[in-house]
């Protein structure tokens, strides 16, 4: 769960979803009893927010935020029914030991009907969408290392991530190579970055002492171009380390290798409960 919460987009889009699920609970509800009565049916809100939070976890589970493995209909919808199906073998436990918030078979039948339709529609739109060239950012990788190779096939492979790959730039003018996709050099990255109207510069080679464009970095950003850290964007987006650009001092001054007295006692009582 904690790998939404690296991408704001993949976290939007849950809770978007989560919302749509819990509005096809109130739709399924009037479409019962009518609008009026339906919007009276008892602890409505508390209901349809239980079922969205139970069936959201369900879908992440089976993979649906998995935005790469989705891009096609057919594994969304296989997803969302094995979400659905996982899902609601979940709600019993809470209609189970809840009584108030069970949510009758004439409303919750027809809720997962609408959600099975509506939120792979959803999906496959938003994928189609998003993936078009008018949604994508223009993006620009200054470095022809590793790094910066790992991340042009990142985002070549991972179209949700909404970047359009305009070139690497490299140091010196006999790397260019337009079959790799290296259209420059460093020298150069303010005159492309204005013509192409770059959006995105990600500064990913380790070496920096005497080579960094300083000057034309500072000046595309104050032009409103987001600039970061190649190696941040990686491990954001790949939820691990990149170890060819790891340091020895990062190893040395981190935290982690151990763990409090309160922590490890805490943990121990987690383990025994569940």
């Amino acid at each position: 769960m904690v790998e939404l919460f690296r991408s704001p987009r993949r976290l939007l889009l849950f809770l978007f979803e989560g919302a749509l699920v819990a509005v096809m609970v109130v739709v399924s509800s009037c479409l019962r009893y009518g609008f009026h009565e339906g919007m009276l049916y008892p602890n409505l809100t508390k209901k349809a927010l239980l079922v969205a939070l139970v069936l959201q976890g369900s879908f992440y589970y089976v993979g649906l935020y998995d935005l790469a493995a989705t891009r096609v209909p057919r594994a969304v919808y296989g997803r969302v029914l094995r979400g659905l199906v996982l899902g609601s073998l979940a709600l019993l436990f809470p209609f189970y030991v809840f009584r108030t918030l069970v949510l009758g078979r004439s409303v919750f039948l027809p809720a997962m009907a609408l959600v099975a339709i509506v939120v792979p529609l959803w999906r496959v739109l938003y994928n189609q969408v998003s993936e078009g060239a008018g949604f994508l950012r223009k993006t620009i990788i200054l470095g022809s290392g590793p790094l910066a190779m790992e991340l042009a096939e990142m985002i070549r492979d991972r179209p949700h991530l909404g970047l359009d790959l305009v070139g690497v730039l490299a140091r010196d003018r006999a790397q260019v190579d337009t079959e790799k996709r290296i259209i420059g050099t460093y020298r150069d990255l303010f005159e492309i970055a204005t013509a192409q109207e770059i959006q995105l510069v990600l500064v990913a080679y380790p070496d920096r002492r005497g080579t960094l464009p300083v000057e034309q970095l500072l000046e595309i950003k104050f032009r409103g171009v987001e600039v970061e850290e190649g190696v941040n964007f990686y491990e954001r987006e790949a939820g691990k380390i990149f170890v060819r650009e790891l340091k020895p001092s990062q190893l040395i001054f981190s935290e982690g290798f151990t763990a409090r007295p309160t922590t490890r006692r805490l943990k121990r009582i987690v383990d025994v409960l569940c």
